[in-house]
């Protein structure tokens, strides 16, 4: 499940010079098992009703742990430092 700031997603919105956008989220499962695909989306509200409870915000734990080293870390892989 992507993270809000995962390092992929702001790697790929500069490679497309494309801002991210929003923090709505698309519940997506590729594959036949049904009862994996309510485990994923329970995995998600589950995140968000423990973010109500502890940082009193829903998306805390929706969002990446390294999000905001990852500008710096991208500048430097990619030597636009």
């Amino acid at each position: 499940m992507a993270r809000q700031g995962q390092i992929f997603l702001q790697y790929f919105a500069e490679l497309l010079d494309t801002p991210p956008q929003g923090t709505r989220r698309v519940v997506y499962f590729d594959g036949e098992d049904l009862g994996e695909a309510l485990e994923r989306l329970g995995t998600m509200m589950l995140d968000a009703e423990a973010s109500r409870a502890i940082f009193d915000g829903h998306s805390r734990l929706h969002r990446d742990v390294l999000a905001d080293a990852t500008p710096g870390y991208l500048k430097k892989l990619t030597g636009t430092v």
